[in-house]
């Protein structure tokens, strides 16, 4: 099933991370890790606490809604942890934002970019099936033996142990 057809359904898998992935994750940050920054009309992707109804969401000021999205790649996904590891997981179900110019600095230092959460170009698609490049914010604090129970879509009723 396509997570564009299955928008309100919040599905889980778990994922044992090994060095291998780790690897992975590092070739995945360096091959997409460019001096650019953000653009005046660049998308953010959000799946977090910057969606609407949660509590970061101010930080994106009068960024203009883009629709619902989902990752063309899956990743594993638990929580507010996104890890840069693409083939693994599920598709993430988001919002997708043109962000203002302006306020690309707070964004930054809410996530930790590029010590926390690193800000990277992905591809995603709108619910309307239009395809986009998007920023997208990647946790990198993981190891090796940590295990995520991977799902499609931030909830805010997350129950796990982990965080």
């Amino acid at each position: 099933m396509n997570a564009l057809t299955s928008m309100s359904t919040t599905t889980t898998t778990d994922l044992e991370l090994t060095r291998e992935h780790l690897k992975e994750a590092r070739a995945f940050v360096i091959a997409r890790s460019a001096p650019a920054e953000p653009r005046e009309g660049d998308l953010l992707f959000v799946y977090g606490t910057l969606k609407r109804a949660f509590n970061n969401h101010y930080l994106l000021g009068n960024a203009e809604f883009k629709g619902n999205a989902v990752t063309d790649q899956s990743y594993p996904f638990e929580f507010i942890c996104l890890l840069p590891l693409p083939g693994h997981g599920m598709q993430v179900k988001g919002e997708l934002y043109v962000v203002p110019l302006q306020r690309w600095r707070d964004l930054d230092m809410l996530e930790g970019h590029p010590n926390g959460y690193r800000r990277l170009m992905v591809d995603v698609t709108t619910a309307d099936g239009v395809p986009h490049k998007a920023w997208i914010y990647f946790y990198l604090h993981f190891s090796a033996g940590d295990c995520m129970q991977c799902c499609s879509e931030f909830t805010g009723s997350f129950t796990g142990s982990r965080f």
